[in-house]
């Protein structure tokens, strides 16, 4: 009876709700502390005495849970065990602080621990729950995009290395490392150690494929990327000081790249996790749902049904009576009549993209008679 007793007590939401803002308030002190708090002893002090208390908050949940449920039932579950580490963190870091032994090296990397404090939320919200089962149950497919997108990245470094290999080389100033005038007349390598000037390549290049994965790299998180293809659209030989866009369509390269580099490859992982986190909420639903006791058409029929009640209904139109008002209806309410809108829509749009810079009068009042035309339309 009395295990009964406990097991409702833990289960009521009152109780969970105190406990997640037990959670959110350990969280706050914790996040109140900076390297400036031991020069504060009050300050510090109130913070240990509120850590004190969220850790006996918290160990008196892990025992009555522990009496509720049975210890082998409450470790059956790994979100338990998570709860159960961070309790132990707790009381950890009060013992150090007790003994004053915190500031030990070895007893101040075990301290970080309570760092970790925020994840114990994780186990209080199905969604967040769901999340991070997702983000777990995806880890072996995200491996295999992984290996898709260093496929691609090789194809697309080797490449870079032919194109691009040791020509990010440039002439530079000794002092300020700038990119030398042109009216020092230096066109290569020993023009430019000739006049006693400093010969450098860039921090990323293409000099090798592990290099040219460096800079895919950079390039894909749209970082620093536009310096890369500056480099690549200077570029002439080996051993040449690199000229203004001189080889401008090195960007080719760059767009096939974002393209099927970037926006391709690095959206497979999006859709990976976003696949795992809809299978673990499909498996939730079917767990002690009634879609489980249902055949595959009773499933897809019930479905049908859910998405049916979610639409509201659409008042139907009726014909009108009079002659002009039934032609109007007819000829609005007409396929061809929308597609013709469609059209309109495009030209209009078309017009539009026919403007430019220094355009003759003329030109332009073609274009206000033909705007006036779409808006009448």
């Amino acid at each position: 009876y009395l295990r009964s007793l406990v097991h409702r007590f833990v289960e009521h939401r009152f109780f969970k709700w105190f406990i997640i803002i037990s959670i959110i308030a350990s969280c706050t002190t914790l996040a109140l502390e900076d390297v400036n708090t031991r020069q504060q002893p009050t300050f510090s002090k109130v913070l240990a005495i509120f850590d004190k208390i969220f850790a006996v908050i918290f160990v008196i949940e892990l025992i009555l849970k522990l009496f509720a449920y049975g210890i082998k039932n409450y470790f059956t579950n790994g979100w338990n065990w998570l709860d159960f580490i961070f309790v132990v963190a707790s009381i950890l870091g009060i013992v150090l602080n007790i003994f004053d032994v915190a500031d030990i090296p070895v007893f101040k990397s075990m301290r970080t621990l309570r760092a970790l404090r925020p994840l114990k939320t994780m186990s209080r919200f199905e969604g967040i729950r769901i999340a991070v089962s997702a983000l777990f149950g995806a880890i072996s497919s995200i491996f295999n995009v992984l290996l898709v997108c260093l496929v691609f990245w090789l194809i697309f470094s080797i490449r870079g290395v032919q194109l691009f290999g040791r020509k990010f080389y440039k002439c530079l100033y000794v002092d300020t490392h700038d990119r030398v005038n042109i009216s020092e007349n230096i066109t290569n390598k020993i023009d430019c150690l000739n006049k006693n000037f400093t010969w450098e390549n860039s921090r990323i290049n293409f000099d090798n494929v592990l290099n040219g994965y460096l800079a895919l790299f950079q390039i894909a998180t749209f970082n620093g990327w536009l310096e890369i293809m500056a480099d690549a659209t200077d570029a002439k030989e080996i051993d040449a000081q690199p000229e203004y866009e001189i080889n401008v369509y090195s960007l080719v390269y760059f767009v096939l790249f974002i393209i099927f580099g970037s926006f391709l490859t690095l959206n497979l992982f999006v859709g990976v996790i976003i696949d795992n986190f809809n299978e673990q909420k499909r498996k939730l639903r079917a767990n002690g749902s009634i879609d489980i006791l249902m055949t595959e058409d009773q499933k897809k029929y019930y479905k049908a049904m859910k998405k049916m009640s979610n639409k509201k209904p659409t008042k139907a139109l009726s014909r009108p009576r009079f002659a002009l008002a039934r032609f109007l209806f007819d000829l609005t309410t007409n396929q061809k009549f929308d597609t013709f809108i469609m059209i309109c829509i495009f030209l209009n749009m078309l017009c539009m993209c026919l403007e430019h810079y220094n355009q003759s009068d003329t030109y332009d009042l073609v274009l206000e008679y033909i705007d006036h035309f779409f808006v009448a339309m």
